[in-house]
């Protein structure tokens, strides 16, 4: 595990893309996931002050969804739609 100041890094090596995660080196919150072959960081949305002024864009592991989870039928992607890519805002 490599210390960085507050955000304590783990590599993940064998995952798919070599991610490293980072994790609140207080309370162990996971913050941050970054892989090797990015220029981005992505950041967990619910470690953000409100407003963050951020939109739903698509819905992931829909495959996944319990019986009781209702999923709004509001014309965004999902699953198969949304795999194998990255939708980036700036």
């Amino acid at each position: 595990m490599l210390d960085r100041g507050a955000i304590r890094w783990i590599e993940s090596p064998e995952s798919d893309r070599a991610y490293r995660r980072g994790f609140c080196g207080a309370c162990g919150s996971s913050l941050v996931l970054e892989a090797d072959d990015s220029d981005y960081v992505h950041i967990a949305a619910g470690t953000l002050d409100r407003p963050t002024g951020l939109r739903i864009a698509g819905h992931w592991y829909t495959h996944h969804a319990g019986d009781w989870d209702e999923i709004p039928d509001d014309g965004l992607p999902r699953d198969d739609a949304l795999a194998g890519s990255e939708r980036r805002w700036t």
